[in-house]
């Protein structure tokens, strides 16, 4: 790493943070500037999706990141701040912070990368699936906390009888700015419905799906169905909550239907960032055709992890520390 004096890295997530403590161990300063009070993002607030056995869900791949972070002499966080302003060019750039104290300035900045993630949709927000009330309907990130702190008697208060996992939700769906697949849905909600047959044996699952993805280089769903999964391939009209919540679809076979559950599961998909076309304006990027961001060979400029696509929490660790190697290679 020859004459490298500072690395910017926008956004401490899960990115972030791996590519931050790569050019770290590299011999090179880095400066982390997060909107959120607290590093980690989205990733932070997963839970481990084990029963009886690990089922790869990555979030051990996390383990002490933060922490070391935080501890690293070579490397500072921002907090509560963005970036406005990136000044200069060919690998000596200033930054302009907003920052709770007012303006800040980093100056001397041989590089930067740009990994501020992505959004879900949200149970609010979605195109073609009407949403009366929230009792016993959950997003899949709102599930999270459930699945992360959970004891050995699992994740609910009271064992379900049934839930449905509504698949694709938000994406496929031109409307949603998202027309195509995460990729993340199958591989997450499967392993949730493991955890919960794990601790719930006599609970019954139905997927209401469009097309499925392999997880984790696995036939899960194979899997599932041999646990008495039940799967329905169609795109659910109506999800209706209470206790207990119903989901209205049209079924292939039997025309149109209503069927009831003890919980139904949201499973959104990765939504580019909303202010993605402010991050392309301040630091000379890209945007593709579904508004993720993508470099535009600005020297020393690169975007990683999930502001550029879709992807896992392995992929996006793996990608994360390529594009630290490539700013350092190219510096």
């Amino acid at each position: 790493m020859k004459n490298l004096k500072k690395i910017l890295v926008v956004g401490g997530g899960l990115a972030g943070c791996a590519a931050a403590s790569r050019m770290a161990e590299g011999g090179a300063e880095v400066v982390i500037v997060e909107r959120e009070p607290v590093i980690g993002g989205r990733v932070r607030g997963y839970g481990c999706k084990a029963d009886a056995k690990c089922n790869h869900c990555g979030v051990c791949l996390t383990k002490g990141l933060w922490k070391g972070v935080l501890k690293n002499p070579s490397i500072e966080t921002i907090v509560s701040s963005r970036v406005v302003d990136l000044r200069g060019t060919d690998t000596s750039y200033d930054a302009e912070l907003d920052t709770p104290g007012g303006r800040r300035y980093v100056t001397g900045i041989s590089g930067a990368l740009v990994t501020t993630g992505f959004e879900n949709i949200g149970a609010a927000r979605s195109a073609h699936l009407q949403i009366e009330g929230t009792e016993g309907v959950a997003t899949g990130s709102e599930l999270e906390p459930a699945m992360r702190g959970r004891g050995k008697n699992g994740p609910f208060a009271a064992a379900p009888k049934s839930v449905a996992f509504i698949q694709c939700f938000g994406s496929r769906d031109k409307k949603e700015r998202s027309n195509y697949c995460s990729r993340v849905c199958c591989a997450y909600s499967t392993r949730m419905a493991r955890v919960i047959r794990h601790h719930y044996p006599d609970c019954r699952f139905t997927f209401f799906y469009m097309e499925l993805q392999a997880a984790a280089n696995a036939d899960v769903f194979a899997e599932m169905r041999s646990l008495g999964a039940d799967f329905v391939k169609c795109r659910p009209s109506r999800v209706t909550g209470g206790r207990p919540a119903s989901v209205e679809y049209d079924d292939p076979a039997e025309g149109r239907r209503r069927r009831d559950f003890d919980m139904v599961v949201l499973s959104e998909g990765i939504h580019p960032a909303r202010d993605n076309w402010r991050s392309a304006e301040v630091f000379g990027l890209e945007l593709d055709e579904n508004g993720f961001l993508r470099a535009r060979g600005k020297r020393g400029v690169h975007v990683a992890g999930t502001a550029k696509r879709p992807m896992t929490i392995a992929e996006t660790r793996h990608d994360a520390i390529l594009a630290a190697d490539a700013i350092t290679e190219e510096l």
